[in-house]
Formats: C-alpha cells, structure tokens, sequence
C-alpha cells in the first residue's frame, strides 16, 4: 500500500487542486488588470480591481472556470504519479529515497 498508485494520484490531485483553487481569485485580478490595461479607465491597483470584481460581479465569479483547471491537474498529476510508480517498478525505489 506504501507505494500505491492511486493513493499518490489522489492525493496530488488533492493538493494541486487545493493550491490552485487558493490562487485562482488572484489570476482572476490579473487578466482583469491585463484586459483593463489599454483603456480610458485603468484598475489603480490589485485591491480595487478585487473590490470592483466583488461589488460589481460577486465572489462567484473569481471561480467562474475553475472547473477547467480541476479537469486539466488530472493530466499533470497523472504525470506526476505515473513518473514515482514508474521509478518504483524500473529502480525498485523512488529518487531519492534513503535507506535501503
């Protein structure tokens, strides 16, 4: 069970989704300051364009597609998990392991 497959996909899956899922309110305010940056009216700063997201749109709307970045970590992690199950049965040990 040490090494099994499913329990390190899940609990990347777990992990990336949760990191992502925390820092997808600030992508939001990015794009919105990189869509805004050509126009009359410019955001002066993160905050006000965070509490102009929130007045105008509502909290929803900082997680409008985060469904897509769940669906897509499934391939990263994947990839992840593939990789330590694959070293697990070509090497006998993950990377950078100690002992034995």
């Amino acid at each position: 069970m040490q090494d099994s497959f499913f329990t390190s996909f899940a609990l990347s899956w777990l992990f990336m989704n949760g990191a992502g899922l925390a820092s997808y309110p600030i992508d939001i305010v990015r794009r919105r300051m990189m869509m805004t940056s050509g126009e009359a009216v410019k955001c002066k700063s993160s905050l006000a364009t965070f509490k102009q997201i929130m007045a105008n749109e509502g909290t929803k709307s900082l997680f409008k597609v985060a469904g897509a970045n769940i669906l897509r970590a499934v391939a990263g992690v994947g990839v992840l998990a593939g990789y330590v199950k694959l070293q697990i049965v070509l090497l006998g040990k993950k990377y950078g392991s100690r002992g034995g």
